[in-house]
């Protein structure tokens, strides 16, 4: 009996001893498995990455100058019939650019969001609701966005001393990142008010205020400030009516050199307004205001625009950029677009011109 008892026991060691070598027969070990799938999904994603950057769309930043164009463009959100519309996204389509600053844009949003391809709204800058809809787009494929926002100017009503603000007013900042030099550099968009020069002052003192303290962190990257300003440059030719539009203050305090310089006025940089129509008061001068010429047709021959009435043309849209070397203007043009419906005709595609600025970042 003792001998049948220690073979059944050995026997049952020996089972025990062949169960423990299966893998099969192992408890699930959880633990396991959850690290095997993440080393596995980590695989995944760097694959992904990998076939997602051929070798020919990887940017390595350089440190080289970054080469790069700029246009400020009031669209005017009133009026805005669909001959306009054609008029704006062909003239953006034949001028493509790194960054639009446009103005008076809030009834345009979804149009430029649709229709300008390949170019990004900087995050933070639309402004539902508003007139002053100062919005920048980006060209996605040359820059990469950092940060964005917005600071309101001065809201409607608002005194200085006895001026009064018409429109609430803000401006737009974007940071942005050259892809392929890994340039970093910042662009403020921004329509002033049109009421009187002491809340434009107030204005533009606001916003060097916000640069200084809000947007210190980015205050010492190079800068360009591009808008609407409302302010008006003495352009050497009189008004309608035989008087002159003087330089105001708040250009030359825009223009002071200590954040900005008017980028027209950097030495060797290349001035363009080609085709300007032969106005009587201002012949060949490249205005960027035409007031109400854009509602109709004009014959190009110097005399239809005579007698359109109240054609308030100045020079008031502008393009700055830091003056400290950072930035390096090349071209700067006023770009005239011919709309002709039929020859020898203009029709205007807003009643500001766009300003385009070609430049380096150093």
């Amino acid at each position: 009996m003792k001998k049948i008892l220690c073979l059944i026991l050995a026997m049952l060691m020996l089972a025990t001893a062949l169960v423990s070598c299966n893998p099969a027969a192992e408890p699930e070990d959880t633990t396991a498995d959850t690290t095997a799938s993440d080393t596995t999904a980590a695989d995944t994603t760097t694959a992904a990455d990998t076939t997602t950057k051929q070798p020919d769309d990887v940017r390595v930043p350089t440190g080289e100058p970054a080469d790069i164009k700029v246009m400020t463009f009031n669209l005017q959100s009133a009026y805005r019939t669909e001959t306009r519309v054609e008029n704006v996204f062909t003239l953006l389509s034949e001028y493509p650019m790194d960054v639009y600053g446009f103005q008076e844009c809030s009834t345009w949003i979804s149009d430029l969001t649709e229709r300008l391809k390949g170019y990004v709204i900087a995050s933070g800058t639309k402004i539902p609701g508003s007139d002053g809809d100062d919005a920048i787009y980006y060209n996605k494929s040359t820059l990469m966005h950092i940060k964005s926002g917005f600071f309101t100017l001065m809201k409607e009503g608002m005194k200085v001393g006895e001026d009064k603000c018409k429109h609430t007013r803000y401006f737009t900042y974007a940071v942005f990142e050259h892809l392929e030099t890994g340039k970093q550099f910042m662009v403020l968009n921004t329509h002033l008010d049109n009421s009187t020069t002491a809340v434009r002052l107030k204005q533009a003192e606001t916003m060097f205020n916000r640069i200084e303290n809000d947007l210190a962190e980015y205050k010492d990257l190079p800068m360009i400030l591009m808008g609407d300003m409302n302010a008006d440059y003495q352009s050497g030719y009189p008004h309608n009516g035989g008087y002159y539009h003087p330089t105001e203050e708040t250009f030359n305090y825009l223009n002071n050199g200590t954040y900005f310089k008017w980028a027209k006025e950097f030495d060797g940089v290349e001035y363009i307004y080609e085709n300007t129509p032969n106005f009587r008061w201002y012949p060949g001068e490249p205005y960027t205001l035409i007031n109400n010429a854009f509602k109709t047709d004009y014959l190009n021959d110097g005399s239809a625009e005579d007698v359109a009435g109240s054609m308030d043309k100045r020079i008031i849209d502008f393009i700055f950029v830091s003056p400290n070397g950072s930035i390096t203007p090349k071209t700067y043009e006023v770009l005239y677009r011919n709309f002709a419906k039929k020859e020898n005709a203009w029709r205007y595609a807003s009643d500001h011109m766009p300003v385009i600025c070609e430049m380096t970042i150093n």
